[in-house]
């Protein structure tokens, strides 16, 4: 007898459990950003160039909304080939609907300071 269900259970499994997810950004810092940064006041002493890793957008214990915070970058929550993401390819209205007009330009002024973005699932 076979156990650990096989393939069928494993993608019920996945598609059942809870999901949180969180859109990272990694770049080297630079002082003109930090405002748009998760903790602004705490990189006062980071220097220009330091490589830094913040979180742009965050659906802790929301499956829902975890879910259409990938699908506002058009990936699906365990594509976890395509997690990079394409700042370009944001849908900028969905983002809005989820996370509000300031954090939406938080990410564009990241976007355009050269930040790499990734979705990272957590379930």
């Amino acid at each position: 007898m076979r156990r650990g269900g096989g393939r069928l259970a494993q993608t019920l499994a996945v598609k059942l459990m809870s999901l949180s997810a969180q859109i990272i950004a990694i770049a080297p810092f630079s002082r003109h950003i930090a405002a748009a940064l998760e903790c602004p006041d705490g990189y006062e002493g980071v220097n220009d160039g330091a490589s830094i890793i913040t979180n742009i957008f965050i659906a802790e214990g929301d499956t829902a909304l975890s879910r259409r915070l990938a699908e506002a970058f058009d990936v699906g929550p365990w594509e976890l080939g395509k997690h990079q993401l394409i700042a370009s390819n944001a849908n900028l209205q969905l983002l809005r609907e989820l996370f509000g007009a300031k954090n939406v330009e938080q990410f564009l002024l990241l976007a355009s300071n050269g930040f790499s973005f990734y979705y990272l699932p957590n379930g």
